[in-house]
């Protein structure tokens, strides 16, 4: 009798190993984080163990070891892996919903994430801090699934809002940094760069990241003060400090440009930092701070009014120097504001139109 059954659960267990090589879920279930490998659209690599976010930056870690250390901006998609105090049979559920990238799919999901949230309320706070991320995240995504003639303002203040408190309430852990990206790509399309400036600050005093997200953050905040076209005295000390101790390169190049525009635009003469700009284009071949360039002279031109030449500079990002979706997002912006400002109705729409195609791809 001991052989039959010895047989049957060694068949058993080949089966439970078989279905965790299929599908790439193992019984542990750890987080599942997929990141883009290079170019945009090339190939993705998935890591599995869990993801923190520290001073020693981005990682996925198996116990104490480490498995990768990975930038956010290479992030496509994180699937968390067990959260305490929290049933898993629902969140993969949720999980499905989420996956089939839908309005309606994620107002369900919302709905489902905030009933959970509910019944979790005992929950440790890493488990609780991860469904009201969901639970913003979610919102975020019903706003951008909706179109400005179906009223995508209101959805978008709402997402805003479920993102304010969601940072006002939790200052440490991976969520904040991408809760910050979302927040602050939603306020770029309402050109509430002050509010976008806010937060980049205040993230950039955080005692909790590594120091390459600290100096992203500080220079975000920069870019935000400059297009919101208010502490550009300020902007420009930034960017001046922050190049003390920046290495030669992309990252150096582009305070420069930042401190140049800042400066032209404090000097109440916004056109005269077009020269020196077009000078930084002329002196690299590094894609990303082409766009920046062109985008910082876009500015000057949109702040002296002149809004034909300012829609070239962005032209520039959108169509040659497209490599950041957030710098595209932000010239699409622009542009579809200086369509309006030109009473090219059909244009400026065409433009709205195209910063909803870009959404699905954040």
């Amino acid at each position: 009798m001991r052989q039959p059954l010895f047989r049957g659960l060694v068949v058993l267990l080949a089966v439970v190993l078989l279905i965790e090589g299929v599908t790439g879920q193992p019984n542990s279930v750890v987080d599942r984080i997929v990141v883009r490998e290079g170019k945009k659209a090339g190939p993705t690599k998935t890591y599995e163990g869990t993801l923190v976010l520290d001073k020693a930056g981005l990682r996925v870690l198996s116990g104490e070891r480490m498995v990768a250390t990975l930038h956010p901006a290479d992030v496509v998609k994180i699937t968390v892996g067990e959260l305490p105090g929290v049933d898993r049979s629902v969140m993969l559920s949720l999980f499905a919903s989420e996956d089939k990238k839908t309005k309606k799919e994620y107002e369900a999901t919302r709905l489902g994430y905030s009933e959970l949230l509910k019944r979790s309320a005992s929950a440790p706070e890493r488990s609780r801090r991860h469904l009201e991320y969901k639970v913003a995240a979610m919102t975020n995504k019903i706003a951008d699934e909706t179109p400005d003639d179906e009223g995508w303002a209101a959805l978008a203040e709402t997402a805003a809002q479920a993102w304010d408190q969601f940072l006002a309430q939790h200052r440490s852990g991976w969520e904040v940094w991408m809760a910050t990206q979302a927040y602050t790509r939603l306020l770029i399309e309402t050109n509430g760069y002050d509010r976008v400036a806010s937060v980049w600050t205040s993230l950039s005093k955080s005692s909790d990241l590594p120091p390459n997200l600290l100096q992203e953050a500080a220079m975000n905040a920069i870019d935000a003060q400059i297009r919101g076209g208010k502490a550009t005295a300020t902007a420009e000390e930034a960017a001046r400090n922050l190049a003390k101790d920046a290495l030669p390169g992309p990252i150096k190049d582009k305070l420069a440009i930042y401190e140049i525009t800042a400066k032209a635009m404090n000097s109440g003469n916004p056109l005269s930092g077009l020269k020196e700009l077009e000078e930084k284009i002329a002196a690299t071949k590094d894609s990303g701070v082409r766009a920046l360039a062109h985008a910082m002279r876009g500015e000057l031109y949109w702040r002296a009014n002149k809004h034909r030449e300012a829609m070239w500079e962005y032209l520039w990002v959108e169509t040659v120097y497209n490599t950041d979706p957030v710098d595209v997002l932000k010239a699409l912006t622009r542009l579809a504001a200086v369509f309006k400002a030109l009473a090219d109705d059909e244009q400026a729409k065409r433009y709205r139109d195209k910063i909803l195609r870009l959404r699905a791809t954040f």
